[in-house]
């Protein structure tokens, strides 16, 4: 989801600084509206030695703004839309930014756009020495009237003396080559630029090799070394293309801007489109050419927006927990009198935080199945059905009490099961099916002969035992289920959370209403068996995480640890 790049502008504005007090080169890519900069923030490749790379940053280019706004480069767009691209631009990116500040415009212009800029958390403006109105520098033919280099020391003066934060950065970009004064006249500037308040230089050149810009730093790194003090360097290798970032970063420069090729790509992208659709009579023909859509909705967040969608919407399905049973596994401790929903986990009680994450995802409909020491049960905002019986009657008996309730549908949760929102929210609420159970398959991890008496096992049509495979959405029909089903030929252990659409419960009920003809006690799983043996279709989705039994001491004390893990990540996050 894009939300998730947002920063605040004092945490934002500083990354650069800390970038370049770590000693290495910076490579940014230039971003001319949300997508790209979308584009230029998520896309990673791996080095040779697979390592992952990424760009550092983002540079808002004078020329792809204007141009992608149809203006030519010549200060024609206004200091108000050049600000409402940066702000798209920060809405979606976490990686610090750049702005080409053009000439900057007279001195109290640029005081005002560097106040603007440093309030929004950009890191960093960079103007050039021209004269108002600057012409764009890769035009060869055009007359560059440079600025004199004292007033322009001047004027990144006054707007450095108005910045409230050391963090937000000024760079003069040097145009002597653009303008054909050569290098002594670069140095000359540089020199001047380096007694002033200016954060950085950055050269520029429109040949097609890096020779002007090798001699710069040359003779550069000589002034620094009399002045005795340094200042970080950037390039725009845009005509001397086929010289690599690494090799630059070898000659001494800090960053390395690709100040274009977002827009060029997208520009020749629209063009072949366009003539592909009007020769054609159709866009068949340059669908190898373009994206799919679902690709693009996917970059843009509409996955996290249902997502979240299906988890702040109030969800009218209702839910029934299935708590009546006496808890076994804490016979013999302190806690043997307590119902499963009254178990203390990290100082809060396990239908609490099953309530809480309920609540999260819309569900307040609860009904809570009660039934051993039901007078122990913490007071929470729920419906609770009493199973008197619970000592001689099993899940199945205990769930059919609710039946009333749950005619349109309904969600199914064991009592004695923490779980992760995401598991309802991602998986069991997003997926349309009449009865959905949820899977776990990482049990293939563990020793099989460790799995409990009691699991309810699982298995899959696609019936490979052996296979870890990622969660997904795709759903998978169940032919078996229990604790009979023999160790090597389960593929999954049912973690005791089912969805029920409203035909899913009708098919449930009958189900119950058949085995009461001949069975007293009636558990879930012998439900779901006489369903499967009727032909009906019952399936399930994979996870392999998110989710936790409590069924003694030890699962308690994993789960607290878990618990106290994640919260010491967040702390350290702060």
């Amino acid at each position: 989801m894009t939300l998730r790049y947002r920063l605040l502008p004092a945490k934002r504005r500083k990354q650069l600084k800390e970038l370049l007090s770590a000693k290495r080169g910076l490579r940014f890519i230039e971003a001319h509206d949300g997508l790209s900069a979308l584009i230029g923030t998520t896309i990673t490749t791996q080095d040779k030695n697979g390592a992952e790379q990424e760009f550092d940053g983002l540079w808002v280019s004078s020329l792809t703004d204007s141009a992608a706004k149809g203006h030519p480069d010549t200060e024609v767009i206004d200091t108000s839309s050049r600000l409402q691209t940066i702000q798209e631009l920060l809405q979606v990116t976490n990686k610090p930014i750049i702005v080409d500040g053009d000439t900057g415009g007279e001195p109290t212009q640029f005081e005002y756009f560097c106040s603007k800029l440093e309030n929004m958390g950009v890191s960093a403006v960079i103007i050039e020495d021209k004269k108002y109105p600057k012409r764009n520098s890769l035009e060869k033919d055009a007359i560059q009237n440079l600025e004199d280099p004292h007033d322009f020391a001047t004027k990144i003066n006054r707007a450095k003396d108005i910045c409230l934060s050391d963090d937000f950065m000024i760079f003069t970009r040097i145009e002597s080559f653009i303008a054909r004064q050569g290098l002594e006249d670069a140095i000359n500037r540089a020199s001047i630029y380096l007694d002033s308040k200016a954060d950085g230089i950055f050269i520029h050149s429109n040949i097609d090799t890096p020779e002007q810009i090798y001699a710069f730093m040359e003779a550069y790194e000589q002034l620094c070394k009399k002045k005795g003090f340094y200042k970080p360097v950037v390039c725009v290798p845009t005509t001397y293309n086929k010289v690599t970032d690494d090799e630059l970063f070898e000659k001494g420069f800090s960053i390395v801007i690709y100040a274009n090729h977002q827009l060029r790509a997208a520009y020749k992208a629209m063009k072949d489109t366009c003539k592909s659709i009007l020769t054609h009579h159709r866009s068949h023909e340059c669908l190898k050419d373009i994206a799919p859509v679902s690709e693009i909705l996917e970059e843009v967040g509409f996955a996290d927006v249902k997502s979240k969608d299906v988890q702040y919407k109030k969800n009218p399905m209702p839910v029934v927990i299935l708590g009546s049973g006496q808890p076994t596994g804490f016979i013999g401790t302190e806690l043997e009198t307590q119902p499963v929903s009254n178990l203390s986990i990290a100082g809060e009680t396990l239908l609490s935080r099953q309530m809480g994450t309920l609540k999260a995802l819309g569900l307040s409909n609860v009904t809570l199945l009660s039934g051993f020491a039901r007078e122990k049960i913490p007071q929470e905002n729920i419906n609770e059905i009493y199973n008197e019986d619970f000592s001689k009657t099993k899940v199945g008996n205990s769930l059919m009490m609710a039946k009333d309730q749950l005619s349109d549908g309904f969600v199914m949760v064991f009592g004695d099961v923490i779980f992760d929102k995401k598991l309802l929210s991602n998986y069991l609420l997003s997926v349309d099916s009449d009865i959905l159970l949820l899977v776990d398959n990482s049990f293939n991890l563990r020793t099989r002969q460790s799995i409990k008496p009691t699991t309810d096992l699982i298995v899959l049509h696609d019936n490979d035992a052996t296979r870890l495979r990622k969660p997904n959405m795709i759903t998978e029909p169940v032919i078996d289920i229990g604790n009979h089903v023999p160790l090597e030929k389960a593929t999954h252990e049912f973690i005791g959370i089912a969805k029920f659409s409203k035909s899913g419960a009708e098919l449930l009920k009958n189900a119950y209403e058949k085995l009461s003809r001949s069975e007293q006690s009636i558990d879930f799983n012998s439900m779901i068996k006489s369903l499967i043996a009727d032909g009906a279709n019952i399936e399930a989705i994979e996870v392999n995480h998110g989710w936790s039994e409590v069924h003694n001491m030890n699962d308690i004390a994993t789960i607290e640890k878990d618990i106290n893990r994640s919260q010491q990540k967040i702390v350290e996050k702060l």
